[in-house]
């Protein structure tokens, strides 16, 4: 089985300045290199096609918005790594959750391969703005919460989503620690409470950034351990869809 996957950043969109987030050139298109790959870990193949990255006026990835209209409407959803909540409000707007639960610790890393790169590395970010930005989110979905739609979880999501019930939502959206390790555990825990036919949506699905293959290896790992398949992918979004269990020969 094979597919396309992950995107390499070109290097002009790693700086500050040419950012694709950044609001200040949200109508510009950039040009990347996908991969072909099997499902199996490290085997990417050498073969690159290059594909246009599109951008919405407002900043957003096309992509990530075709991710956004795929949810279900007035469901339960779960995003893992909030930050500032900005796609939390996005997915507010268009599927009109039922609930919302937002998994984010808002820890800052010291960890050698995080601390100058990541948002939440100690070189951009100390605790204490960590713990700001969480006060900012609680009051910016203050309304939210008191309805019962918004529920915020300051946790990882093996303490937020281990509490869950199995097979309780509808959608995880995930887009917490990218390093390796915490993909597979984000990944792990959205499967057991996806229900069947759910969506497990991921965030970053490219190579070539701090977190190297961390994203793309987690995710073919759990489309040959799982019973889940491909139902989106473009850009860096994946969609993956759980499937049902087998049924008995």
């Amino acid at each position: 089985m094979t597919f396309k996957l992950g995107v390499s950043w070109p290097q002009y969109c790693q700086s500050n300045s040419h950012n694709p987030r950044n609001p200040g050139i949200a109508t510009t298109n950039f040009e990347v290199t996908l991969f072909v790959a099997s499902t199996a870990p490290d085997q990417v193949i050498a073969r690159e096609e290059t594909a246009m990255f599109k951008w919405t006026g407002n900043g957003e990835s096309v992509a990530r918005k075709r991710v956004l209209d795929m949810l279900p409407k007035t469901a339960i959803g779960i995003e893992i790594g909030v930050w500032k909540g900005d796609f939390s409000a996005r997915i507010l707007k268009s599927a009109q959750p039922k609930i919302l639960h937002l998994v984010d610790p808002w820890l800052v890393s010291d960890a050698a391969d995080k601390s100058s790169d990541a948002w939440y590395g100690t070189d951009k970010m100390s605790q204490s703005g960590m713990d700001d930005i969480c006060t900012h989110v609680a009051k910016r979905f203050s309304s939210e919460i008191l309805t019962g739609q918004v529920a915020i979880h300051r946790a990882d999501s093996v303490t937020a989503l281990g509490a869950m019930e199995p097979a309780s939502v509808d959608y995880v959206y995930v887009d917490g620690d990218h390093a390796y390790e915490s993909v597979v555990s984000d990944l792990a825990q959205a499967f057991r409470v996806t229900k069947a036919n759910g969506l497990i949506c991921c965030d970053d699905y490219l190579l070539g950034a701090w977190w190297k293959d961390g994203v793309v290896r987690a995710v073919h790992e759990m489309l040959v351990a799982e019973r889940v398949t491909v139902e989106f992918k473009e850009e860096t979004q994946i969609v993956l869809k759980k499937l049902g269990p087998k049924l008995a020969e």
